[in-house]
């Protein structure tokens, strides 16, 4: 996981970052099934249902820091990171 929070996906596009309302997602042409954000201690925070390659999360829920950004269909899993102001 440390690997992740290093460095970047290539897989997802997240836009803007840092981020303080809503944080734009896109993959590589793969369709997500869910996505779950979480905090870098592990704790999940935010959780959803998607049916694309590409989505928009209001985030304006979040308290300030950094977060990790997970999406999953059946065949593959990406994360990235992002901050919130």
């Amino acid at each position: 996981m440390f690997g992740n929070l290093a460095g970047i996906d290539k897989k997802i596009r997240l836009y803007p970052n840092p981020a303080s309302a809503q944080l734009y997602w896109q993959t590589d042409g793969q369709r997500m099934e869910s996505w779950q954000i979480s905090d870098l201690k592990g704790r999940l925070v935010m959780e959803g249902r998607s049916s694309g390659g590409q989505g928009v999360l209001d985030i304006r829920g979040l308290q300030p820091g950094m977060y990790v950004l997970t999406l999953e269909n059946s065949q593959s899993r990406a994360q990235q990171c992002f901050l919130v102001e």
